[in-house]
């Protein structure tokens, strides 16, 4: 829900981010993941290297399980020593949970592995095109370190659109193995090994999604969820408003869970205006809309004029 308030000059909060210099072990964390996750599609692929591989990815993940706590707590104190610079704490504590949200990845695809052990044919996923899932995976991690560097919304929000098409693909095999379970075909216990499979790969893309949504704190210093920058988008195309991101302001939360903002319109736009964005509990929202409309009703112009 959003409403309209008189123009006025819109400045960057005190929390927008500043460039880091102190990523270098957080890019060898990224680098070594995505080699684990390499070999682990590796192995996937011949079934032969099912039973050797899992106690040399279970040694590669104790080396990232180290290499991330490193990394988590080379930026927690980088954190508390960052005084007043809103900038650089809102980074620090991103870039901190991110690695520990890196590491979760590397955990599920170990489970991944090992629930192909009790597979009794580990050939028997090569019909549910687990490589879809792992292109996506492998897209959203390389996403990370430009959208990082770059900090281009667009790069940002490309990642969490991973976490859409990763459920879309669960969404299909939970599906295709209920109906193959329900006609009874085949072994019971390899379809819901292999919903196990692609559970953990589903969570994967969780784990996307909450990285992105780290970037978005960190683009525009505002903790901004996807579902709500969803949210924003949809109610300002609706308006005819430019969305600017970069007026964008937190102004209010109240108990509720409701998240009133200040959104500036596109630079540029001739008669654009910023407007006030509500976001909350929907029976809420309508609520407080239909009440606002019989007060528009009563005296014209007292309320704000909603979208």
């Amino acid at each position: 829900m959003s409403a309209r308030t008189p123009a006025r000059t819109l400045r960057r909060g005190e929390g927008a981010p500043v460039r880091n210099r102190n990523q270098g072990d957080l890019k060898l964390l990224l680098a070594e993941l995505g080699q684990y996750l390499r070999q682990v599609r590796y192995f996937l692929r011949d079934p032969e290297l099912i039973a050797a591989s899992t106690e040399d990815l279970r040694h590669k993940m104790a080396y990232l399980s180290n290499l991330s706590q490193v990394v988590r707590l080379q930026y927690f104190d980088l954190e508390k020593n960052s005084g007043s610079d809103a900038g650089s704490h809102i980074l620090y504590h991103c870039l901190a949970s991110i690695s520990t949200r890196l590491h979760r990845r590397a955990e599920l695809a170990l489970n991944v592995v090992r629930q192909v052990g009790n597979l009794s044919d580990p050939s028997f996923l090569d019909d549910y095109g687990l490589e879809e899932f792992f292109d996506e995976i492998d897209f959203g991690l390389a996403l990370i370190r430009p959208a990082l560097e770059q900090r281009k919304f667009k790069l940002v929000v490309r990642m969490c659109q991973v976490e859409e098409r990763l459920d879309a693909l669960y969404a299909d095999r939970f599906r295709r193995l209920i109906n193959e379970m329900d006609q009874g075909l085949g072994q019971p216990g390899d379809r819901v090994t292999t919903l196990m499979v692609v559970h953990y790969l589903e969570r994967i893309g969780d784990l996307i999604l909450e990285v992105g949504e780290q970037l978005i704190h960190v683009t525009l210093g505002e903790n901004l969820r996807y579902s709500q920058y969803q949210a924003l988008t949809a109610g300002l195309k609706a308006s005819g408003q430019g969305l600017g991101l970069a007026g964008f302001q937190s102004i209010w939360t109240g108990r509720s869970g409701c998240r009133i903002c200040l959104v500036g319109c596109e630079e540029g736009e001739e008669g654009g205006q910023p407007v006030i964005f509500k976001h909350g509990p929907v029976a809420k929202l309508e609520k407080e809309r239909d009440n606002l409309e019989i007060w528009g009703e009563l005296w014209p112009g007292l309320t704000p004029r909603l979208r």
